[in-house]
C-alpha cells in the first residue's frame, strides 16, 4: 500500500522542536484544517507564485520528513524548490518568534518586573519548556530576538 510521497526538507532545529510540542514528526503527516503546521508547508508547496521579504540563505541544521499522500498530490500541483523552503522557514521562524515574545511578556508580567535577570530566567525557561539547547539556538540569539521585538514595539 503507497502512502504517498515522503519529502526531506531541510529546517532548523529549534522550528523542529516548536514543531514536534503539538504534532508528531516521524513523518510530518500533511493534515490540512487540523494543524496550523501543515497549512503553511502544504499551502506552500502548492502555491503558483511565491513572494519573499528577504533572500538572505539560511544556513540549516536538521531536517523534517514530511508525508504527503496520494490523494492531497493528486488534488494539487506539488512544487518543491529552494525558494518555497525558505518562504516556509519565513514563516515558521515568525511563529516561533511570536511564541518566545508571547512566552516572555507574559510571565514577565506575571511577575511585574521588566529587569534583565527576569529576561534571563525566562529565556531559559522558554528554552526548558521547549527542550532546547545551544546547539539549536543560542540564548543570545533568543536574547536578540526578544530586544528587537520590543524596540520595534516602541517605535510605534
Amino acid at each position: 500500500m503507497n502512502k504517498g510521497l515522503i519529502i526531506e526538507m531541510p529546517i532548523h532545529s529549534h522550528i523542529k522542536k516548536m514543531i514536534a510540542m503539538h504534532k508528531t514528526i516521524e513523518p510530518f503527516k500533511i493534515s490540512i484544517g487540523k494543524c496550523v503546521y501543515s497549512e503553511i508547508i502544504f499551502y506552500n508547496f502548492t502555491r503558483q507564485n511565491i513572494k519573499l521579504s528577504y533572500r538572505k540563505e539560511r544556513s540549516f541544521n536538521d531536517s523534517l520528513k514530511i508525508q504527503i499522500s496520494n490523494e492531497q498530490m493528486r488534488e494539487n500541483r506539488f512544487r518543491y524548490d529552494n525558494k518555497r523552503i525558505h518562504k516556509i522557514d519565513q514563516l515558521l521562524r515568525g511563529m516561533f518568534e511570536e511564541k518566545l515574545v508571547n512566552f516572555l511578556d507574559y510571565n514577565i508580567e506575571k511577575k511585574g518586573t521588566h529587569s534583565n535577570g527576569n529576561i534571563k530566567d525566562n529565556i531559559l525557561n522558554f528554552m526548558d519548556f521547549y527542550n532546547l539547547d545551544d546547539n539549536d539556538i543560542s540564548f543570545g540569539g533568543l536574547q536578540k530576538m526578544y530586544f528587537r521585538h520590543r524596540e520595534k514595539i516602541k517605535k510605534k
